[in-house]
């Protein structure tokens, strides 16, 4: 069981960081291209300066403009998103004390579950001793009631042949005289 909940834990905790990672993924990829469209106009500049230089140069500017509002755009999409990230660590380190706790607290059980079980093993080992006992002593005292009734029975007919012996001995006195 150990052996997998750290497997476990290691993945969760990576998609918990995929997860607070993943909005990021669009910021970056906005910037990459935002850093590639400038470059893309700096070569257009260039060529220009060789070019007509007016025309190109309002495209340019208009171009610039479009670029400056979406990388303004970008950067408080940025901000709000840094904002989120920062609460989902706050939330992750609460979090990750919350599992710590719970981790503490299903170790004491573990702990107590095994104690008990123990206790249980030993508990039932002695049930079972008293139980052998019990059982070989319901033999012995069945012997015994068995000895106890042949003997009564063989006293009852000790005790009656005595009794036919006693009266044929009075028989014969009387008959004597």
């Amino acid at each position: 069981m150990s052996e997998y909940s750290w497997k476990e834990t290691i993945e969760r905790e990576l998609k918990k960081r995929d997860g607070i990672e993943k909005p990021q993924d669009s910021v970056f990829a906005s910037f990459q291209a935002l850093y590639e469209r400038l470059n893309k106009a700096d070569q257009q500049i260039d060529q220009m300066k060789s070019m007509d230089i007016h025309s190109e140069l309002d495209k340019l500017l208009k171009t610039n403009e479009g670029l400056q509002k979406q990388l303004l755009h970008e950067t408080t999409s940025n901000k709000t998103s840094q904002k989120e990230i920062s609460h989902l660590k706050t939330q992750l380190t609460h979090n990750n004390k919350e599992v710590s706790r719970l981790n503490q607290s299903i170790s004491k059980l573990m702990d107590k579950l095994n104690k008990q079980t123990e206790e249980y093993y030993h508990k039932n080992k002695s049930i079972e001793l008293i139980n052998d006992e019990y059982i070989a002593m319901e033999i012995q005292n069945n012997l015994l009631f068995d000895k106890v009734a042949k003997l009564e029975k063989e006293n009852e007919d000790l005790v009656k042949r005595w009794m036919e012996k006693v009266k044929l001995d009075a028989d014969r006195l009387n008959e004597m005289l």
